[in-house]
């Protein structure tokens, strides 16, 4: 199991994309999970659920709900799966359906609710050194504004295209490389 430092702060790094054989496996447990086999359910969520807590904490910067819309997710992939086509990856299906339950989330906090989970380290180097680097990396990241944040993730962790990403937030393609344009140039100008 996860450490909460870890479910906290993810690491900054590009999650791999996944290659052929796990998308074919995925559209396979989505067929499954559309006759109704709950197995299936639970390997793909086992498969895509790390993914899908650090996108969802992205958003909602509060560990416990991103846990919690974790499972809400599952359970409207368990409802919806019939309705999957497979004319695009699992793992952006799924997160279409995270990324929707996640604002669902936020439409329903205060203002002000979600940053209380969020300290910072003291700085001290340490065992935790791994953790320090990654909350400089998120403290980073976090001075870029939210919607450019999210494009930015998006195509770097986790490797979606411009239509991609363009798909999933529901905007044009052209503003997606606005976003990611402004993301870069925010990060440039905040690591020099």
């Amino acid at each position: 199991m996860e450490s909460f430092q870890e479910a906290k702060m993810p690491a900054l790094q590009r999650s791999p994309r996944s290659g052929e054989q796990a998308v074919q496996r995925h559209h396979a447990l989505m067929r499954k999970i559309a006759r109704g086999d709950e197995r299936a359910l639970e390997e793909l969520i086992g498969d895509l659920e790390h993914q899908l807590r650090r996108y969802l904490y992205n958003i909602l910067r509060n560990v416990d709900d991103a846990e919690e819309v974790v499972w809400i997710t599952a359970l409207e992939v368990w409802r919806r799966a019939h309705s999957f086509e497979g004319r695009c990856r699992p793992l952006f299906w799924v997160m279409r359906i995270a990324r929707n339950q996640a604002y669902n989330q936020l439409r329903k906090r205060k203002p002000t609710e979600g940053l209380e989970d969020y300290e910072p380290s003291d700085g001290q180097p340490g065992p935790d050194s791994l953790y320090l680097h990654q909350e400089v990396h998120w403290m980073v990241l976090d001075k870029v504004p939210p919607i450019h944040r999210e494009a930015l993730i998006l195509h770097y962790w986790f490797g979606f295209s411009d239509l991609e990403i363009s798909q999933l937030i529901e905007i044009p393609r052209e503003t997606v490389r606005t976003r990611l344009f402004h993301a870069r140039k925010k990060l440039r100008d905040l690591l020099d």
